[in-house]
């Protein structure tokens, strides 16, 4: 099962998908969540430093959640190293790459 999250206007919850009758009594069902702080206009007038707590408030949140829920696994299976707009640094890439690999890597399946 695979659900594209970002903000298209209504900001999804992957808790929506993972509750929809995915873990009960079934197995061998993983959810991919696909997440980008690129084109949703949420990101446009983000910092390098708000987009980064942005990964740990909101989305680390919601994996752990989801991983707590005894539902299928979860799975990060797309994400890009870029974010908002404006013009970054190498380093500002670095930062932010890290920030997303230490909060995927919590996801149950990957």
């Amino acid at each position: 099962m695979c659900q594209l999250i970002s903000d298209n206007g209504s900001n999804p919850d992957p808790a929506v998908l993972y509750n929809a009758n995915t873990g009960k009594g079934k197995s061998n069902v993983v959810v991919d969540l696909h997440y980008y702080n690129l084109n949703p206009s949420i990101f446009n007038n983000m910092s390098l430093q708000e987009n980064i707590n942005y990964l740990y408030a909101t989305r680390k949140t919601q994996i752990n959640t989801l991983n707590a829920a005894n539902g299928p696994l979860v799975f990060i299976g797309e994400w890009v190293n870029e974010f908002g707009r404006g013009k970054w640094s190498q380093k500002d890439y670095q930062k932010y790459g890290s920030a997303q690999l230490d909060v995927y890597a919590s996801a149950s399946f990957g």
